[in-house]
């Protein structure tokens, strides 16, 4: 997956509040969003964010 995808997933997850419904709706299964997440973390530098806390960790970085 490339980045503007890996963001789309991101913006998903954040927009509908839950992995598995933002993998659903993409198409993917919520083993692979998780893992795209993961790698936007690394790139981002959002290590241990995942989950709930990812939009959060997000806004007060860049935000």
């Amino acid at each position: 997956m490339d980045r503007f995808e890996a963001m789309r997933l991101f913006t998903r997850i954040v927009e509908l509040g839950s992995f598995s419904r933002a993998a659903e709706q993409l198409g993917l299964g919520r083993a692979s969003a998780t893992q795209v997440i993961k790698q936007l973390e690394q790139r981002l530098d959002l290590y241990g964010s995942i989950g709930a806390g990812l939009a959060v960790a997000a806004a007060r970085r860049y935000g």
